[in-house]
């Protein structure tokens, strides 16, 4: 099926700001464009694409950016048999600074730091590049694979200046160097004991590499396994995530969180579900996340507080009323699916 469609769209905003360091600004964002796309499947193949030469005008007051750029997306699936499947899909596109990025005016945060935005800021391009492999062996065990790439080439990002004769730093923005995130994957799901005892795992290994000012390129190592057990109308549950590590390309900065690990036991019957878990029972700090940035004439490390990894007990109990629609029960703990990447999703 061969389709075209057309469409246009703006948004505009008036800030006024009457505080320590008034300024009123009107910021506007105006795009149109046409679409081309194609659709074809089959009970093996399935194809989905469709291409956009698109025109942004980006404006802030008298100072404008504009630009035509194409859109493309492509998504193709093959299922040679019920056990095998494969899927990719491509894009490429732009993204645009927000307001808050390009604004002219300068705000001060404290005596030593000053902010502002980069009036003449232009798009940046991004590349996504998803492939998967999901494997069904037997109802016993299932298996997939991912490899995920994303581009983002000649991207905006935080520089530090000095203010104030030097007495202070002014942080602004500026277009500069490419941000490069490489993923691989694989999902695993065992199921034992006729199904009673599921074994579930998801290891990745991510590569960044930014280039330009910052120069970051950690390899981060993270992986999610449960095991799940049902004793008729009880269930226990073991489950362990370790600490994920990003990097945040406009913002030149790595982001950790921290491992999380708990245990549950519920028992649901009928109308009914009881559950009781555990999370992070020996960790008494309060501590969720660490943000370090780290650029010429300025580096921060900034802890983030709160209860999402600090040890904790919950106790739910829930009772469900049917009607109308008929309602699913059972599995309430939910079935460990570790085939499936939740990336590709």
């Amino acid at each position: 099926m061969l389709f075209f469609r057309a469409y246009f769209g703006s948004t505009s905003n008036d800030v006024s700001y009457y505080g320590t360091s008034p300024y009123d600004n009107d910021f506007s964002d105006i795009y149109a464009g046409a679409t081309i796309g194609y659709n074809f499947s089959t009970p093996k193949w399935n194809l989905n694409a469709d291409a956009a030469l698109q025109w942004e005008q980006n404006k802030i007051n008298s100072e404008s950016v504009s630009e035509f750029y194409p859109l493309i997306n492509i998504s193709a699936g093959f299922s040679p048999s019920q056990k095998h499947s494969f899927r990719a899909y491509f894009h490429f596109g732009a993204n645009y600074p927000g307001a808050s990025d390009k604004t002219p005016n300068i705000l001060q945060q404290n005596e030593l730091m000053y902010y502002t935005g980069n009036p003449n800021l232009g798009l940046s391009r991004q590349v996504t590049f998803n492939l998967s492999y999901n494997w069904l062996l037997s109802n016993k065990f299932s298996a997939s694979a991912f490899a995920q790439y994303f581009g983002e080439y000649n991207l905006f990002v935080p520089i530090y200046q000095h203010y104030h004769d030097g007495s202070a730093l002014l942080r602004t923005y500026t277009d500069d160097g490419n941000y490069n995130r490489t993923q691989l994957g694989l999902s695993f799901n065992y199921k034992l004991l006729g199904g009673a005892l599921q074994l579930a795992a998801s290891p990745s290994i991510s590569f960044y590499r930014m280039t330009g000012l910052f120069d970051i390129s950690p390899n981060p190592f993270t992986c999610n396994a449960s095991a799940t057990y049902y004793l008729g109308n009880f269930y226990f549950q073991a489950s362990y995530q370790t600490r994920s590590l990003t990097v945040q390309g406009n913002r030149g900065m790595i982001y950790k969180d921290r491992d999380f690990y708990q245990v549950l036991a519920g028992w649901s019957r009928a109308n009914w579900n009881i559950r009781v878990s555990a999370m992070n029972l020996f960790r008494n700090d309060w501590l969720c996340a660490t943000n370090i940035l780290s650029a010429p004439l300025y580096s921060e490390t900034r802890f983030v507080d709160g209860n999402n990894f600090h040890r904790r007990l919950n106790l739910s109990v829930t009772y469900t009323f049917g009607y109308g629609k008929k309602v699913q029960r059972g599995n309430e703990v939910g079935e460990q699916s570790g085939a499936n990447s939740a990336i590709m999703k």
